[in-house]
């Protein structure tokens, strides 16, 4: 008598496993929360082994980060001509990606971002984008305007998908992007100004330094009469020295 074999998974591809993790992943997130979240129950709802987390995202805490920023990766952001991130923000405000189990991402992700072990990641995450984009920026405080452009997209989009600003997410892409390249490009463009923001350029206009004061002790300068119309004593008129 032959013994049935024993069930196995389907073979699947490594793109199509783990897009199948993240999707399972996002979900039991949103139920149970991080920490109720176990490796193995997220493997279950895939139908795969829960070695492969470990070998496509190495660890629960990666796992996590990757399912809140799925699609709205910043690095890609600032990837492509730096004149364009304008409207690559733009994009990226109005493409909003799927909510995870009715929840967007983002708000996800700032619920868990104190949880032990995913702080760490999403703050390593943030640096390393900054730090890209900083190595693109020439000029003075690259790392600064990185910062502060890497800030505009954040809060932008924190504001317009999670908080629900309605004046944000309804706005014209071609109203928000100029307001994006105002406030955006003078960063980018930094390089081009000689003196750091902030600094004062000396004032080449300044009269020349004044002629050493002439006046002598009494109030008069050489060659002054007295009010009664008598040079002082001892006075210099002209080039003589008048004497009583």
């Amino acid at each position: 008598m032959e013994t049935a074999a024993a069930a196995t998974p389907r073979p699947r591809c490594a793109e199509t496993t783990a897009a199948a993790l993240l999707d399972a992943a996002a979900a039991r997130f949103v139920r149970h929360g991080y920490e109720n979240t176990s490796v193995r129950d997220i493997a279950a709802d895939a139908g795969v082994n829960p070695a492969l987390i470990y070998r496509y995202f190495g660890s629960k805490e990666k796992l996590f980060v990757k399912v809140v920023s799925r699609d709205r990766d910043p690095a890609a952001i600032i990837a492509g001509p730096l004149d364009e991130l304008p409207d690559r923000s733009v994009t990226w405000f109005r493409n909003r990606p799927p909510a995870i189990a009715g929840e967007h991402p983002l708000a996800l992700m700032l619920r868990s971002a104190g949880r032990e072990g995913v702080a760490d990641l999403m703050r390593a995450q943030v640096r390393d984008t900054v730090g890209a984009l900083a190595d693109r920026l020439e000029g003075p405080e690259a790392e600064l305007r990185a910062a502060v452009i890497l800030a505009l997209n954040v809060g932008i989009g924190a504001l317009a998908s999670v908080a629900g600003v309605d004046v944000l997410s309804d706005a014209p892409p071609e109203r928000l992007r100029a307001h994006l390249a105002a406030a955006m490009l003078p960063l980018i463009e930094a390089a081009h100004d000689d003196a750091a923001p902030g600094d004062t350029v000396p004032d080449d206009t300044a009269p020349d330094d004044a002629a050493p004061d002439d006046t002598t002790s009494d109030g008069t300068t050489p060659g002054d009469k007295a009010p009664d119309g008598k040079v002082p004593d001892g006075k210099v008129l002209g080039d003589k020295v008048l004497d009583d």
